[in-house]
């Protein structure tokens, strides 16, 4: 395997973040990082996030289970929801869901 580093510092100061099929592949302690680095340090004025929604297949899925075998979890609106209106609280950052 073939590794190669560059020396440049890393992008700041993005316009917006869409974070779409990620966040339901970390577990807790890499989602706050996550969270931390986003809206901490990045702090783009919009951000674009698609929550695992439980909804999508509930058909064709079992009480409990998960839609892919490296999910840590999903969600239906309720629980992402409360989620979100937590950071955004924390982070004193307007919220539209």
């Amino acid at each position: 395997m073939l590794r190669l580093r560059i020396a440049m510092p890393a992008p700041t100061g993005f316009d917006a973040a869409a974070v779409v099929a990620v966040i339901e592949h970390l577990n807790p302690a890499r989602l706050e990082r996550f969270e931390q680095v986003l809206l901490a340090h990045e702090r783009p004025s919009t951000i674009v996030l698609t929550p695992p929604n439980i909804e999508y297949n509930a058909e064709n899925l079992a009480t409990g289970a998960l839609r892919h075998s490296d999910h840590r979890f999903e969600w239906d609106r309720a629980p992402f929801a409360s989620s979100a209106t937590g950071v955004a609280e924390k982070q004193d950052d307007a919220l539209d869901i």
